[in-house]
């Protein structure tokens, strides 16, 4: 089996997305994903497609929610950093949240979740994490 030349130097959290899930059970599914759109580890119900499929979807959702708000905020006000996006379905909540150094954590709720109960959970695996998560920018070549 040939490894991807873009994630064999990425470190790989599904062992904290697994984490997240048993922290709160209103959380289906987690993720972790780079700002330039590579799966960085995943809880186990998700396979390697549907976490490269989200991974890149999460990373143009932020980028999108980014330019949105940096075309609303003037830039003299200072730099924009996205630090939450939330999308309500009628079947859940989707959670994307900064996690560190181009690294964000995106979690698929429950439609009856608690959402302060999953920031918090979010958080709290972040904080217990630290500044282990994080991910370098990808290069050019491979």
């Amino acid at each position: 089996m040939t490894q991807n030349p873009f994630t064999r130097n990425r470190p790989d959290h599904s062992a904290w997305a697994e984490r997240l899930r048993q922290m709160d059970q209103s959380i289906v599914r987690a993720l972790f994903i780079t700002d330039d759109g590579i799966r960085a580890g995943a809880d186990s119900s998700m396979n390697i497609d549907t976490q490269d499929s989200v991974a890149s979807v999460g990373s143009g959702l932020h980028s999108c929610a980014k330019a949105t708000a940096g075309a609303m905020i003037p830039a003299e006000v200072g730099p924009l950093e996205v630090k939450q996006i939330i999308v309500e379905t009628n079947l859940g909540y989707l959670m994307l949240m900064d996690a560190g150094e181009h690294t964000s954590l995106i979690a698929l709720t429950e439609a009856d979740a608690n959402l302060g109960n999953v920031a918090f959970s979010m958080l709290k695996l972040l904080g217990s994490v630290g500044k282990g998560v994080g991910a370098d920018h990808r290069s050019a070549q491979p």
